[in-house]
């Protein structure tokens, strides 16, 4: 979350004053914090419901009027894709959202977080979920591990 969050700041400092105090506690180094526990909830709650569109990377999501697209509190995701932004940084805000998701989804119990997407995963051919999820998986350490280089440079692969 650190990392997306520097990222994200990077690249849109616009957002710098209007961060959520979970993000900037993070930023901070501060991960035990109330703040932090309400962040977490928050995308606990979020990102689940939006499994499929993060896994298999839906920009309709970002045109759809009923579809939040705060998926951390106080940024817009849907005005960050309408910026000027580069394929490279659409793929990289995709695979931070992923890694988020999978983060979630592996601390919970239940399904009860997936909302009416849990449906979705009844109707889902299995050996293609796994096949999409591996290469989803594969796609996330191609793009973090680049040596130290910020993801959001044009020049990142």
């Amino acid at each position: 979350m650190k990392d997306f969050a520097t990222d994200l700041l990077t690249t849109f400092p616009e957002h710098s004053g209007t961060l959520d105090p979970g993000l900037v506690d993070i930023l901070d180094n501060n991960n035990n914090t109330e703040s932090v526990s309400v962040l977490f909830n928050y995308v606990k709650e979020l990102y689940p419901k939006r499994f499929f569109d993060f896994l298999y990377q839906n920009e309709d999501i970002f045109t759809n009027d009923e579809i939040d697209t705060h998926f951390l509190p106080g940024i817009e995701f849907s005005e960050l894709w309408t910026q000027e932004i580069t394929e490279n940084t659409k793929l990289v805000i995709w695979k931070y959202l992923q890694l988020i998701l999978f983060s979630v989804i592996n601390n919970e119990n239940d399904g009860k977080s997936f909302g009416d997407t849990a449906k979705l995963f009844e109707a889902i051919d299995e050996e293609e979920l796994r096949t999409k999820l591996k290469e989803t998986m594969e796609q996330m350490s191609n793009i973090f591990d680049m040596s130290g280089d910020s993801p959001f440079s044009p020049d990142a692969p």
